[in-house]
């Protein structure tokens, strides 16, 4: 509802609530007899009246107060593995917050963020986010997105939410990543924000990977977490224009792309020297981390995929190519 709308259905409720005043109806207040007992004597109606139309003004007053601290001029969605939407007003300040999955309810039980300014509430879900063990090891990234029909009031509290998120990082002693975005207003994110209980900053960089491998969903991309999600992205060279990464996103646990890169051409029986063209990047495989290694090596080409945690040699081809090959 526009603003406009409100503030005239506001208007109509306060006249009809608080009439114009007829004074007519009161006669005019006479002197009291020296003989009456002036301690029961009740207020000249008129008083009434004023004390009502000023109770009047003060709804009114009142009332464009709560609608302007009420609206919402951003949402602000954070991500670790707990999905939480902030909704806040041109001040900044929360006027809802909402748990988006189980874990977020669970961190979210015992607070109250309402009228909180944005950086506080981040501060404290972030930190609850610590104290939770959800920012510790391989999953060390926060993703903070800010959606508004503003740009740059978008980009300004993108800005100064994600230095305010690092800086409690740096105060609990984790080292982390902070990706950061603005998302445009997308009812299709939405959509998919709702049917998967996730929010629409994680749904804008799943999306962003399918479309760079239609092969593949939703459903397994969103199983993984933000560290995850940011290595693929990386790794991939496909993340999303407007996306700032802030810290080391951790690679703890993967066998990392040098050694991947070692294993393919070990089990090839291939030298480094005589391999051409060498390609490594990590993606996703029936829901497994791996890494697929390309290379040339003489009239060959080998394609290797290899487990990202362990190394196991997955699936591997060569493929004979008879362009490299002398008539």
């Amino acid at each position: 509802m526009r603003k406009k709308s409100v503030e005239k259905r506001l208007a109509a409720a306060v006249e009809h609530a608080c009439p114009p005043l007829d004074l007519s109806a009161y006669p005019p207040h006479r002197p009291a007899a020296p003989q009456r007992d002036r301690s029961r004597v009740r207020p000249p109606a008129w008083r009434f009246a004023v004390a009502g139309a000023a109770l009047c003004l003060a709804l009114t007053v009142a009332g464009g107060w709560g609608w302007q601290n009420l609206a919402v001029g951003a949402v602000l969605f954070l991500d670790v593995n707990p999905s939480v939407e902030l909704s806040l007003n041109r001040s900044d300040r929360v006027v809802r917050a909402q748990a988006l999955n189980q874990e977020a309810q669970a961190l979210m039980a015992d607070m109250d963020l309402r009228g909180t300014d944005a950086q506080v509430a981040v501060n404290a879900l972030v930190g609850a986010m610590v104290q939770g063990g959800y920012l510790t090891g391989s999953g060390n990234t926060v993703l903070i997105s800010v959606e508004s029909d503003d740009p740059a009031a978008a980009e300004r509290l993108r800005s100064m939410v994600t230095v305010s998120a690092g800086n409690q990082l740096s105060q609990s002693q984790v080292e982390s990543a902070v990706v950061s975005q603005v998302c445009p207003i997308d009812p299709a994110l939405d959509t998919l924000s709702q049917t998967y209980d996730t929010s629409q900053g994680k749904a804008a960089l799943i999306q962003a990977l399918i479309a760079d491998n239609p092969s593949l969903t939703f459903d397994q991309l969103n199983a993984l977490s933000l560290s995850q999600l940011s290595l693929l992205l990386s790794s991939k060279n496909v993340l999303p224009q407007g996306v700032q990464v802030t810290g080391p996103v951790s690679s703890e646990g993967y066998i990392g792309q040098e050694q991947a890169v070692i294993i393919a051409l070990a089990h090839a029986g291939v030298d480094q020297a005589q391999t051409q063209e060498i390609s490594c990047e990590m993606d996703l495989d029936d829901g497994l981390m791996i890494y697929e290694v390309e290379f040339l090596s003489g009239a060959y080409e080998y394609e290797y995929k290899l487990d990202a945690i362990n190394g196991e040699v997955v699936e591997w081809e060569v493929e004979w190519k008879r362009s490299n090959q002398r008539d």
